[in-house]
């Protein structure tokens, strides 16, 4: 719970995950309806520091840019 409390968060790591059993899922899950993902498409982990939230993202690339 937040309280209505909002305060910044910051990255603790950022990698890319190379053995993704997400990407593979979502491959997958596409291709039974006809659609496929490229395969520069790769899967991405954002850790943050003051939660602990963790942000799966499926991209071809991604950037973090410093405030």
């Amino acid at each position: 719970m937040n309280f209505k409390v909002a305060t910044p968060d910051s990255v603790n790591k950022g990698f890319e995950v190379v053995a993704s059993p997400l990407l593979e899922d979502a491959r997958e899950t596409l291709g039974k309806v006809g659609l496929s993902l490229d395969k520069t498409v790769k899967h991405f982990r954002i850790e943050t520091n003051t939660t602990g939230s963790v942000l799966d993202i499926l991209a071809e690339e991604v950037e973090i840019v410093p405030d």
